[in-house]
């Protein structure tokens, strides 16, 4: 399948997945009040952590080792142990989140350490459903074979209709008066079906290795990287996922501690506001992804060194400044009526904290095109260190103006945050300095 029509079908996939994400926050903020979607996105956040960390640390080393072997037997074996790795690591999490509900099960003990976080029993009971999710975590491999072998029509054909009848499925409970702790329980289930079903789609159709092509000898020749994790036989290295878990982990701590610090010094309700504007940009930034999804395997596989796609990268920097703007603008039009209109009226005064959001996706999208450098160059260590610069200046600008502005000042923490981490920090570290200046180029008309 051609990167236009591999990247159009993950873009389908994920505009499904990202307007089902958004449904269910509707539906949700309609059904359970401004409290009940507030408790949804504190709850969110720490599954999202969790979730998105033990994804992190794997898929991106996986995919490196999965493509850089021809051999059926060392990608089986890569596979079990990846799996064995997913699995213990869903244990440990699945163990967090429960003590975690235990915390918020103690209201009391929370308002001695100053947090304003109300209906802590309810939360505690959304974090313990929870655990169901992490049921997942070893089929996640599914997903990876499938989107490395080029099957992105068979993942779309698979999830779609899972996501479908799963959204009904939560919107009747939500109508029907279901405690909101058992929408975890059914989203939980419902991540579950996806993994299952994908792995087996995975093993269905993927029945030999896909030959890379005569281009490998001089990719791995001229990507010293790849050929030590060719040379080791389709493994897993722990540095490197190692260095990719704990890149991953800042940056889910990174998108989802400010809705917690949010709530922690303001309130839920201005956490549910935050939390409304944010799920737009959450869609927007699952779009964008698709692209580079698609990209990657490809530019891998294509024999060309890291520092020789610079152009390709430009294209697609340019394509996600346009998406950006086009963006912008939408929000700066219908924003507001949408907020009202969708959520509630009550949402309304989300409006200038989706704006914030909105201008903020220029340099998230940006920071995408240096994103897929890095993992072509396999440098991990440079995700972490781009995404500790994110933390070292969201956490102290959203504790300062989340108490003072709430849902407005919590957006605009991020979107400086995203501004240095997206953009600036580019050009703070040597490796990154020649991708920076592709990033500020695709700023710009292309030249005729």
């Amino acid at each position: 399948m051609s990167l236009v029509k591999q990247s159009a079908t993950l873009l389908a996939d994920r505009l499904v997945f990202a307007a089902s994400i958004f449904l269910t926050g509707l539906v949700i903020a309609r059904c359970y009040g401004t409290e009940g979607f507030g408790l949804y996105v504190i709850a969110s956040a720490i599954l999202q952590t969790m979730l998105g960390t033990i994804s992190g640390s794997a898929e991106m080393p996986f995919s490196r080792a999965y493509l850089s072997t021809d051999d059926l037997v060392r990608r089986n074996r890569l596979q079990r142990n990846v799996v064995l790795a997913l699995s213990a690591a869903g244990l440990i999490c699945a163990l967090g989140l429960a003590i975690a509900g235990w915390v918020f099960s103690y209201p009391e003990r929370l308002k001695g350490l100053g947090a304003r976080i109300d209906a802590a029993p309810e939360l505690s009971l959304m974090l313990w459903a929870g655990v169901v999710a992490l049921v997942q975590t070893p089929f996640l491999p599914g997903d990876w074979r499938l989107r490395n072998n080029g099957q992105a029509l068979a993942i779309a054909r698979t999830r779609v209709p899972i996501i479908a009848v799963w959204f009904v499925v939560k919107a009747l409970a939500a109508f029907n008066g279901f405690p909101l702790w058992s929408l975890f329980v059914l989203i939980g289930l419902e991540s579950v079906i996806l993994g299952v079903s994908l792995t087996r789609a995975a093993d269905r159709l993927i029945t030999a290795p896909a030959r890379h092509g005569p281009s490998d000898a001089g990719r791995l020749a001229a990507d010293p990287q790849g050929a030590r994790t060719a040379a080791s036989g389709g493994q897993v290295s722990f540095q490197e996922a190692l260095r990719h878990g704990l890149a991953q982990l800042v940056y889910n701590a990174f998108f989802r501690l400010n809705p917690l610090i949010l709530a922690s010094v303001s309130s839920v309700e201005e956490t549910a506001r935050y939390g409304s504007a944010q799920t737009f940009i959450f869609a927007f930034d699952l779009i964008a992804v698709s692209v580079s999804a698609a990209a990657f395997p490809r530019l891998m596989r294509s024999g060309i060194r890291p520092d020789d796609c610079f152009t390709q990268l430009r294209r697609l920097g340019q394509a996600y400044a346009l998406m950006s703007m086009g963006f912008i603008v939408f929000v700066v039009l219908f924003g507001q009526a949408l907020l009202g209109h969708l959520y509630g009226e009550s949402f309304r005064a989300a409006y200038p904290a989706l704006v914030i959001f909105a201008c903020a996706t220029l340099f998230t999208s940006s920071a995408l095109i240096r994103t897929l450098y890095i993992n072509l160059c396999g440098r991990g260590e440079l995700h972490l260190a781009n995404n500790l610069i994110a933390l070292a200046v969201l956490a102290p600008a959203s504790f300062f103006l989340s108490a003072r502005y709430g849902a407005v000042g919590a957006a605009g923490a991020m979107a400086l945050a995203c501004a240095v981490s997206g953009l600036a920090s580019s050009f703070v570290m040597p490796a990154t300095r020649g991708i920076g200046r592709v990033q500020l180029r695709s700023f710009l008309p292309r030249p005729r």
